[in-house]
């Protein structure tokens, strides 16, 4: 069982969760033109769908991936309860299955990134289900070098995580995947990155073939821990080329 799973049903009673994605739609409108689009989209590490009910009245259409089952579920009727497109849920791994509704004009993530170990894997796998000329937008935490945002205690926005100092972790330098363990080596946890430098972001969205990659601080933070502390939140968004020729396992029906 997925450890989201058993958090689905109350992740939404956070109001820092819900206001923390209206900010994120915010962010994603003023570098994207999705405003009135209308556009087939795509929310990966969707969870509850929360940024997708953000944005929903300026989409068509919406997907909701995730690899917790009861988070797609209960994100598919919270999204359906917000705009009058139609949602659909998938269960699945990106890198490994192609959703049945690609593909699409613009996929987005919200604080999602963080948790997936192959990033690079994910992000092609990403490009690979936009149409040509499609937007992608990430937000995601600033890299964090001491890893204390994972480690801070009540009234966090991620589920409590303990991890050792000093462990490798994935920035500019170091783009690969890692295995993070608590103080006593030993226990897998569900988050594999620290955060991400800008510098970061624009490799990989770069080296998965995206174009017109732009990052910047996304104007707000995730404030964490007693006292709190704010934690920056990243943008980044970039388009697949216009002239890119799709594959045929996610090419739009031809309508003639």
């Amino acid at each position: 069982m997925n450890r989201f799973d058993g958090l689905a049903a109350t992740w939404d009673d956070d109001p820092a969760k819900v206001a923390g994605a209206e900010r994120a739609a915010a962010s994603l409108r003023d570098a994207i033109p999705l405003v009135g689009s209308g556009w087939a989209a795509l929310e990966l590490g969707s969870g509850t769908g929360l940024l997708s009910r953000a944005l929903a009245a300026d989409l068509g259409a919406i997907t909701l991936v995730d690899t917790s089952e009861q988070m797609t579920i209960i994100g598919a009727e919270r999204v359906s309860a917000a705009t009058e497109e139609h949602v659909t849920a998938c269960c699945l791994d990106l890198t490994v299955e192609t959703p049945p509704t690609a593909p699409y004009e613009i996929a987005y993530s919200m604080l999602a990134l963080h948790h997936m170990e192959d990033v690079a894997a994910v992000l092609m796998a990403v490009h690979e289900v936009l149409v040509p000329g499609g937007w992608v937008g990430i937000l995601d935490l600033d890299h964090d070098p001491d890893g204390s945002f994972h480690r801070a205690g009540a009234g966090e926005h991620h589920p409590h995580e303990h991890r050792p100092q000093g462990h490798e972790r994935l920035d500019h330098e170091h783009l690969g995947q890692h295995e993070h363990a608590d103080q006593h080596g030993t226990e897998s946890v569900d988050h594999v990155h620290d955060g991400f430098s800008p510098a970061t972001l624009t490799t990989l969205l770069r080296s998965a073939g995206f174009v017109d990659v732009e990052v910047a601080m996304a104007g707000f933070a995730v404030e964490k821990g007693e006292p709190p502390r704010a934690y920056p939140v990243v943008r980044a968004v970039g388009r697949r080329a216009p002239s890119d020729t799709m594959t045929d396992a996610v090419s739009p029906t031809d309508p003639g």
